[in-house]
């Protein structure tokens, strides 16, 4: 368990997972990546279409992250 952690960026958290994420209709952007929370069984999108070297900028923790959550430091689950 991962109580008593928490990541300014979900890129540095053990439980992100990235997956590619092409647009099938560019080919321009057949390198594009996902980056899911896997803490919680949903699975949630951090970042979706998103190109590879601009992952750390768009994936900086989230109000909803269930880690902030856990450890008490946001108490509301807020939709983004």
């Amino acid at each position: 368990m991962l109580e008593n952690e928490t990541y300014e960026n979900c890129m540095d958290c053990p439980r992100h997972l990235v997956a590619p994420d092409p647009d099938p209709t560019d080919w321009f952007e057949d390198d594009d990546e996902l980056v899911l929370c896997t803490f919680t069984k949903e699975r949630r999108n951090i970042t979706v279409a998103c190109r590879p070297h601009h992952k750390r900028a768009e994936c900086k923790t989230p109000s909803w992250c269930p880690l902030l959550l856990v450890n008490g430091i946001n108490t509301t689950l807020q939709k983004d």
